[in-house]
């Protein structure tokens, strides 16, 4: 209800004589086209779908923790600095939006150098570990979902978002496959794939658009 209402503020934009001028499949079609043909749009997209993916990541949580020594009882309270950690991550992605896109991808390597460490640990301490590699990943995923925005030009946005939301749910199926093979080792192998990647695929936002305003 809250969201709902936050959402009910948001200004409406004045709508022109020709906003409404395609109708479902066209625009369906124009947005298909755009991701297919624009290489900056087609490339943002398979990065937002990846690392939007990783954030199936997060229903392993509970079974980290009590795998690693955390009561049953206790699980609850032990987990509740991770989703923190991603708001006050996710919070920064203003700042987030003026870095390179290169320095992004260090920051998700180091991210994945955190998630490591606490798969070595294995104790509870070792979600404080979970904790920050959420905050990092979430600061790079909203900067990503940000630039893929920029990057479209034609007029079927919200198609084309649609399209990178089908893949983060296909690309979820990744996690739960390297979940099985290698754990929080075999996740942090795909995390470790996505930020090579990030560098050479996400565009780099002008630099008027990361000035302060």
């Amino acid at each position: 209800m809250a969201a709902a209402w936050v959402a009910s503020r948001f200004p409406e934009p004045a709508r022109g004589a020709d906003d409404d001028g395609l109708g479902y499949v066209e625009m369906l079609k124009v947005g298909l086209r755009e991701a297919a043909d624009n290489r900056v749009v087609r490339h943002a997209l398979i990065v937002v779908a990846l690392l939007g993916g990783l954030d199936a990541f997060e229903e392993y949580f509970p079974l980290m923790a009590l795998a690693w020594g955390v009561p049953a009882g206790l699980v609850p309270v032990a987990m509740v600095g991770i989703p923190l950690a991603g708001a006050a991550g996710a919070a920064l992605g203003g700042f987030g939006s003026r870095l390179r896109t290169r320095t992004l991808g260090v920051l998700l390597g180091v991210a994945v150098v955190v998630l490591v460490l606490s798969g070595v640990l294995r104790t509870p301490a070792g979600l404080l570990a979970v904790a920050g590699f959420y905050g990092l990943y979430q600061l790079v995923l909203v900067v990503a979902e940000a630039r893929l925005q920029d990057s479209i030009e034609g007029p079927a946005r919200a198609t084309v978002t649609s399209v990178a939301g089908i893949g983060i749910e296909v690309s979820a199926l990744a996690v739960y496959g390297v979940w099985a093979m290698g754990e929080v080792f075999g996740v942090a192998g795909l995390v470790a794939f996505v930020a090579l990647l990030l560098p050479r695929w996400l565009r780099q936002a002008p630099v008027a658009e990361r000035l302060p305003r």
